[in-house]
């Protein structure tokens, strides 16, 4: 049986949607690679981790790290120009990391990752407005997956 979280903790993890704000131009190619690589130098100081997905001009990130530090990222990126109808879908206290090994992972889906895009559509459409904080841990939770495999050494098989 799980105890029960206590009434303040040490970790908090939060939750936003918002409109990426940038229009679709060679700079919308490198926005997210641009985002992580400044989130990255920032969060390390600040004890952050966290995942970042950007999806048919929708961004859903996550944040964890002491409930000061999350809330002074969260703060800084309200105020980035690059978002917009920026909306916490959740924030609670959580008893451990789910993206303990990053700083901020992320990426932009693309056509190369058509299993996740037709499991977002498949109700007509994607709409970050609609997740909730469940489902969108676990979006980014796959997004974590699709970077580690990435990030995993490729096997070479044996020569005999």
């Amino acid at each position: 049986m799980a105890l029960p979280l206590p009434k303040t903790s040490a970790l908090q993890r939060l939750i936003y949607v918002s409109r990426a704000c940038a229009p679709a131009t060679p700079y919308r190619d490198t926005m997210v690679h641009d985002i992580l690589k400044a989130a990255q130098r920032r969060n390390t100081g600040l004890g952050v981790t966290g995942a970042l997905l950007l999806c048919r001009g929708w961004f859903v990130q996550a944040l964890e790290g002491s409930p000061e530090a999350v809330d002074d990222v969260y703060a800084h990126l309200h105020d980035d120009p690059r978002h917009a109808d920026v909306t916490v879908i959740a924030k609670a206290p959580v008893r451990s990391r789910e993206f303990g090994g990053w700083s901020m992972c992320g990426r932009e889906l693309s056509a190369a990752d058509e299993a996740i895009l037709d499991l977002l559509e498949s109700d007509g459409g994607f709409d970050a407005r609609a997740l909730t904080g469940r489902s969108a841990l676990t979006l980014l939770s796959k997004v974590r997956d699709l970077q580690m495999r990435e990030a995993a050494p490729a096997k070479r098989p044996r020569r005999s």
